[in-house]
Formats: C-alpha cells, sequence, structure tokens
C-alpha cells in the first residue's frame, strides 16, 4: 500500500511542468525501509526539502550520508551542517 502511494506521488511529480518548483516536506519518520524508499523514490525528483535537525540526521542515516554519529539527536540539540555539492 505504501509503495503504491509513493509510486503515485512520483507519477504526479513527474507530470507538474519542469518550471515549476518542487518542496516536500515529510511529517513523522520511523519506519527507516519506508524513509528509504521515500529517499530514493521521491527526494530526487524534489527542488527543496523541509527538515529538522532529527529527520536531517536520520535521514542521513538510512541514506549512508555524511554525520551519521550525529544520530540520535539528543532532544533540544541544535546541529547545523554544511553541504557541499
Amino acid at each position: 500500500m505504501r509503495l503504491e502511494k509513493l509510486r503515485l506521488i512520483k507519477r504526479s511529480m513527474l507530470q507538474i511542468n519542469p518550471l515549476m518548483p518542487i518542496h516536500v516536506e515529510l511529517g513523522s519518520m520511523s519506519d527507516p525501509t519506508f524513509v528509504n524508499e521515500v529517499l530514493y523514490r521521491i527526494i530526487p525528483f524534489a527542488d527543496s526539502l523541509a527538515l529538522n535537525e532529527q529527520e536531517l540526521t536520520f535521514l542521513s542515516k538510512i541514506g549512508n550520508g555524511p554525520y551519521t554519529e550525529q544520530y540520535p539527536v539528543r532532544s533540544g540539540a541544535l546541529h547545523v551542517h554544511k553541504v557541499n555539492y
């Protein structure tokens, strides 16, 4: 069911005019398998992404990105990282 919804979201994103920016905000992220699917199926088609520091470190951990040692983030701790392309 979840993967079918992701397919529908991706299909909808691909039908949007490429000149129209797409912004994605993720809600509760607790299932690593589902987050991994979102990371590789949805996020590549987004122009911007809204994440708080806990979501950022969780997504980085799931995707084997940088700063995985920062996960889990302690409540109230704010971490800012610069990402270079």
